[in-house]
This record gives C-alpha cells, structure tokens and sequence, in this order.
C-alpha cells in the first residue's frame, strides 16, 4: 500500500534509519510509489539536521528517509530508489565524499542517484572534492525552505536532462 498521506516520514529497510515522525503505515520495507511521488534520502549523523530537512522537505516530498552514517546510506540506496539524497560531507568514519565515491563506483541500481551536499560550512576544497565525487550541488545548513525547494527542482530537472541525453545517445 502506498502511503497514505504526503509526506510519511518512516524508517526503512527492516531496522536501519531512524523513523523521525509518526507514521499512518507500520511496515518496515517501503512500498512502491506511484508515479509523481519524491523520495528523498537524508544522510546526517547529527538527528536535529535529519529532523529538519525532513520537516522543511515535507511540503514537497512524499517520502523523507533517513540515515545516520554513509554505511547506512550505502545500504539504502542499494535496496531501494530515491530521487535525490542530501548528503552530509563531515560526518564521523565514512564521510559523504568517500560515500558518494563508493556510491558512484558501485553497480548498483541507485548509483546514479543525484547527491546534494550539506554541511554548514563548505570551503572551496570541500567542494572540489564533492564535484570530483560526483556530487551535484550545495547546501549550506541551516538552509531556508525556499533555497531548498529551488535546489531540490534543479537538481532533480538536471538529473531528468541528462538521462534523456544518456538516452537519446544510446538510441
């Protein structure tokens, strides 16, 4: 069953991530989602940042998923499809850099998922290093709604393009 209110905000895969509102549907494994809904991935290792991109991305996203660290991401972005992942580049053990670099050399079917960079502070050679991991944009925390939602929309009209040129050139 698809969940049944925009926004569920719920844990996935069985036990890892953390489930950070009420949720209408207790089951562990997300659902399919119909066509038109957003999914989005949020990978932090402080819970008051999950908590309010989940919260500022609600208006938007039908689905909020969260991780605490880059092995949990890896995890979830290997057992399932997100639009989009908001990536922290300074947490503890695996960074979002050497995240996003085991992501894009992996096989799977995520390995292409955009990934948006967040930090409350990034300098040049941080984001040199999340372009050269393929990273896709910046976030600086704390981030407004409106920046936010304007990011979300060219990241994710940017990922559209460039698999429609991906597919025009196979054709």
């Amino acid at each position: 069953m698809t969940p049944s209110t925009k926004s569920a905000i719920r844990p996935p895969f069985g036990g890892f991530g953390r489930q950070i509102a009420e949720s209408r549907t207790a089951r562990a494994e997300p659902e399919p989602l119909s066509e038109g809904q957003l999914r989005i991935l949020v990978v932090d290792d402080h819970e008051v940042t999950r908590r309010a991109f989940s919260l500022t991305l609600s208006p938007i996203c039908d689905v909020v998923y969260m991780a605490d660290s880059g092995e949990e991401a890896l995890r979830a972005l290997a057992q399932t499809r997100f639009d989009l992942v908001f990536m922290d580049v300074h947490m503890p053990g695996m960074g979002g850099v050497e995240t996003v670099c085991r992501l894009r050399d992996s096989h799977i079917a995520g390995a292409d998922t955009p990934v948006v960079a967040i930090a409350a502070g990034l300098d040049d050679g941080d984001r040199e290093a999340c372009l050269l991991a393929g990273m896709s944009g910046f976030a600086a925390t704390p981030v407004e709604a409106k920046t936010l939602f304007a990011l979300v929309a060219a990241v994710l009209a940017d990922a559209r393009a460039e698999a429609l040129a991906r597919g025009s050139q196979a054709a």
